[in-house]
């Protein structure tokens, strides 16, 4: 670990082996890496995986000097990390970093009272953190991915009950929502533990139930099913004995005799 302070400068070279964690302290890096610009400043950190870099480090704009942190991580580490500028707040992994930095810089490098046991426990534990870093842009694409799939859902729900009472298939939910028919399975999958014709079925018997509970005159099981959308009644008066417990004409004379 390494912490600069610098007038402003430019450098190039090639880190081929070691990927690296820049924190900002005062004024900005611009770092051209794989063919794009990445701009960092307070409040941010840099991801750099091994690569040729060319650096431009700057004052702010109040003068003085550019100052940051800069984490290498050890030679042949199996983690990886996208150069990437990331929120330093976005998670607890770069606020954890920056702040066990300041204790390093601050209480150990520059006091010169800190025995080898000290150091090899600000070894671990910089090693800890540092993976906590690492670990950091996965946990938000996963957020982002279960977000984007709890709107699917959510999208798809709407398509149902809207549309329920009639034909509907699973692709025309699909594309109603605007998603493939494997992206709808999966977001299902992942937030509710079902397939969407489950849902859809789900839907439908609560549908004919409400409607057998209902009491209103000239209500029958079979004109309940068709209501809901189920046009196969044998196969539908099963799947909602097994639902609720009870043949749907034992529903219905129980409405009527209450």
């Amino acid at each position: 670990m390494v912490a600069v302070c610098s007038s402003g400068h430019r450098a190039s070279f090639v880190e081929d082996a070691r990927l690296s964690v820049t924190i900002p302290l005062r004024g900005s890096a611009r770092v051209r890496v794989s063919g794009r610009e990445i701009v960092v400043s307070p409040g941010q950190m840099l991801s750099l995986s091994p690569s040729e870099r060319d650096s431009v480090l700057s004052p702010g704009p109040d003068g003085g000097c550019y100052e940051s942190y800069t984490v290498m991580a050890p030679a042949g580490w199996p983690h990886t990390m996208d150069s990437e500028a990331l929120r330093l707040g976005a998670g607890p992994g770069g606020q954890a970093l920056k702040d066990f930095l300041d204790f390093a810089f601050q209480h150990l490098l520059h006091s010169g009272r800190a025995g080898h046991l000290a150091f090899m426990l600000a070894e671990a534990l910089l090693e800890d953190t540092l993976l906590q870093v690492l670990a950091q842009p996965e946990q938000q694409a996963d957020r982002v991915a279960d977000a984007r799939m709890k709107t699917v859902v959510d999208r798809a729900c709407e398509v149902m009950a809207a549309r329920f009472s009639h034909p509907l298939s699973i692709l025309d939910v699909a594309r109603s929502v605007g998603v493939g028919e494997r992206t709808l399975q999966k977001a299902f999958r992942a937030c509710r533990g079902i397939t969407p014709r489950e849902a859809l079925a789900e839907m439908r018997l609560a549908a004919m139930r409400q409607d057998l509970l209902s009491g209103l005159p000239g209500v029958s099981v079979t004109t309940a099913a068709l209501n809901a959308g189920l046009c196969h009644l044998g196969r539908s008066s099963a799947a909602y004995k097994a639902r609720y417990g009870e043949a749907p004409s034992v529903t219905l004379r129980r409405t009527a005799s209450g």
